[in-house]
């Protein structure tokens, strides 16, 4: 906005011309000139037309910058949720560890258990500790991260709400890549870019043009004869289309690449739309699978494990295997619902906003 205010041409000219007779002393000349330049090639509109594009560029990528923002927090949140859900399965994991190893001692007490058995129960005691503080770093870690996206100050707490299941996209991919491609920031950004070469060579062609100096004269003459006359003066240089042709090159050229960037920007949003939407998809089908099928299925096995090893028809480490199988499938749980959304953030972001 202040490169459009400056003063468009520039001061008025005075100039003072004494010319000395020699040998003649009475042909001596004297004149005075005062010139006011005008803006002939309207560099001063130039000016204000770049410097509004410059604006609505800027405006473009402010846009991006909120996007990625609000992604990048996201982000952010998705990585802490799913630390607090492992560092919750590390937890359960070292208590139930804890559990089976007094058990286990007490079925060693009354000579229903080995030594073996003992010695597998506590290497899983200390495993689970290991994991759990595995786990606690990971969440110290996001929880930092957290602070930092959302520029809040270190010691913040930080509760976060559990990770529920995301919503499939609701449109098909082929409309949310035409979609983000009409919303995304970036290629507008490119296409005012463009624009705003394209009025910087308009400019460089009007700076180009020097001003119009308009003139008054005067003139005395004193010889034998004193004369005096007064008359008005026009210049300019010429010629002026040839010049500035270097740097208007360069900006036309940057100019369609700007073009061809913004094509390309807009072709590759609707193939990272389609590919997000197609691995939210498969994403929310696997947790699906592991919901309704595997989780189910492996806490069936572990309940029964466990009534048999109290019966002392299976040793400890059958349940161990179990249990493993259980926490396991927890975690893959959460990572899976970790990583739908973050796909689903992805696809939000290659859309330009909220999913409709």
């Amino acid at each position: 906005m202040d490169y459009a205010s400056v003063p468009f041409v520039g001061n008025p000219v005075i100039g003072v011309r004494a010319m000395v007779g020699v040998p003649d002393a009475s042909a001596a000349t004297y004149s005075v000139l005062l010139g006011v330049p005008f803006d002939l090639g309207g560099r001063r509109g130039r000016w204000r037309a770049e410097a509004t594009a410059a604006i609505e560029t800027a405006e473009a990528d402010l846009e991006v910058a909120r996007n990625d923002a609000r992604a990048l927090a996201a982000v952010a949140y998705i990585a802490c949720a799913e630390s607090v859900a492992q560092y919750a399965i590390a937890e359960r994991r070292t208590q139930q560890a804890q559990q089976l190893l007094a058990r286990v001692q007490e079925l060693f007490a009354a000579q229903a258990a080995t030594t073996l058995d003992v010695a597998l129960a506590e290497a899983e005691v200390a495993n689970s500790n290991a994991e759990r503080a595995a786990t606690s770093r990971v969440r110290a870690r996001a929880e930092a991260d957290f602070r930092a996206a959302l520029g809040l100050r270190a010691n913040t707490l930080v509760v976060l709400a559990p990770l529920e299941s995301p919503e499939a996209a609701p449109l098909d991919g082929v409309t949310l890549a035409r979609r983000g491609a009409s919303r995304r920031a970036e290629p507008l950004s490119l296409d005012r870019q463009a624009r705003r070469l394209r009025l910087a060579e308009d400019r460089l062609y009007a700076e180009a043009v020097d001003p119009l100096m308009v003139a008054v004269e005067y003139e005395a003459q004193g010889n034998v004869q004193t004369g005096q006359t007064v008359g008005v003066s026009a210049q300019t240089s010429l010629p002026f289309v040839l010049t500035a042709q270097g740097d208007r090159a360069v900006v036309r050229g940057l100019a369609t690449l700007a073009d061809v960037e913004a094509d390309l920007s807009r072709e590759q949003i609707e193939r990272a739309i389609h590919a997000a939407a197609e691995a939210l998809d498969l994403t929310l089908r696997e947790l699906e699978i592991v919901d309704t099928q595997a989780r189910p299925a492996a806490e069936r096995a572990l309940a029964a494990i466990e009534i048999m090893l109290v019966s002392g028809v299976v040793d400890v480490f059958r349940v161990l295997l179990a249990r493993r199988e259980v926490i396991a499938l927890e975690s893959r749980r959460a990572r899976l619902l970790a990583e739908a959304w973050g796909t689903r953030v992805r696809l939000e972001r290659e859309i330009g906003g909220d999913l409709p």
